[in-house]
């Protein structure tokens, strides 16, 4: 599960989640796209840093580190 919704939630054309998560860090520039995926997105990352504490997955540490932004 936690790969297809990585898939979802960094495709831009599907969502706007790691975006507003880049805004946010100040990665990008300041701007605010839909928020309803942001609460799911931010589960997402603690389910990805649980999974990466337990098995030390170097493909899922490499998505955690870059996020694709």
């Amino acid at each position: 599960m936690i790969p297809h919704l990585w898939d979802v939630y960094t495709d831009p054309k599907q969502g706007h989640a790691t975006q507003n998560f880049a805004s946010a860090a100040d990665w990008i520039p300041r701007r605010m796209l839909a928020a309803l995926q942001d609460g799911d997105f931010y589960k997402l990352m603690e389910a990805m840093t649980a999974v990466y504490a337990i098995n030390h997955d170097p493909k899922l540490g490499a998505e955690l580190d870059t996020t694709s932004l």
